[in-house]
């Protein structure tokens, strides 16, 4: 009986018009992962999902929003069991800094959002032993990048980093020095395991090439070890509340059932932003 290829999960928990978009511009990778893995593309997370995944992909910025605090904590713990959590594609592109630094709290992340432009960008030697040499050699050694960078990320982490001759590059603005201090690449040990980020928006050949290593990494590290019997026993993974991400108890909005809430309170606060769609929706 031939071995079944490693599960990779791919979360999608953004708009339709965000899991359109990643099904145009990330074929190409999704391919690539496909040729090596068995690739489960999902709009919600199982106890199955966190058990037996040996990474999982994280594809848009839904997951960023106040409704599934449960779920990043929850990814956080399957980080800290030894599974491997990677914000990648369109994350950085539909994430505004303050969700994403309320994220990084609930996962306790130390990540700040950074600064957005393109610059160049080299590979950080130190992550040869990490991703293996062969793997390594698959990396492009430098490029540019159009990207949402990081702040607060320790050295050891950058998986590419700007130098002091990188400069701004765009027709608009001026070729400003950029911080080298943030990073576009980030593979970050937490707990037995890992998270990652790459915060580039425009796919990249050099990114998808860094995607797949840290796929090839994380099924072949031995990291996950002891998932399965981690979260055995674990309760239903459910998204929150639409403001405060209290998971219960939640109840769906009567008008349009797309969005729920654990109080009355918290629905009348989040009346003005919603009123419009829930009409829309449910007419």
């Amino acid at each position: 009986m031939p071995l079944m290829k490693p599960q990779i999960l791919l979360l999608q928990l953004g708009e339709e018009y965000q899991k359109d978009i990643f099904k145009d511009l990330y074929t190409s990778l999704c391919t690539k992962i496909e040729g090596h893995y068995r690739v489960i593309k999902t709009t919600s997370l199982t106890t199955e999902h966190l058990a037996r995944s040996e990474a999982i992909v994280v594809t848009d910025g839904g997951l960023s929003k106040k409704k599934y605090k449960n779920i990043q904590i929850r990814l956080s713990k399957y980080a800290k069991a030894g599974g491997t959590l990677i914000l990648a594609c369109l994350f950085s592109s539909f994430v505004s800094g303050p969700s994403f630094d309320t994220m990084c709290r609930n996962m306790e992340l130390p990540w700040g959002w950074g600064d957005y432009h393109r610059t160049d960008f080299v590979l950080n030697p130190a992550f040869a032993p990490v991703f293996g040499k062969e793997i390594f050699k698959t990396l492009e050694q430098s490029y540019s990048m159009k990207a949402v960078h990081l702040a607060n990320v320790g050295a050891a982490a950058k998986v590419y980093v700007a130098t002091e001759d990188s400069r701004v590059q765009s027709s608009v603005f001026p070729p400003d020095r950029v911080d080298t201090a943030q990073t576009p690449a980030v593979w970050q040990k937490h707990g037995q395991g890992y998270i990652a980020y790459v915060g580039d928006v425009n796919n990249e050949s050099g990114s998808q090439a860094l995607i797949m290593a840290m796929l090839n990494t994380a099924a072949t590290g031995g990291t996950r070890r002891g998932l399965a019997d981690e979260f055995a026993d674990l309760p239903a993974l459910v998204s929150g509340c639409e403001v405060c991400g209290r998971d219960t108890p939640v109840k769906k909005c009567a008008g349009c059932r797309g969005v729920q809430y654990c109080s009355a309170d918290c629905q009348k606060a989040d009346w003005k932003s919603h009123k419009a769609q829930c009409q829309k929706t449910a007419s």
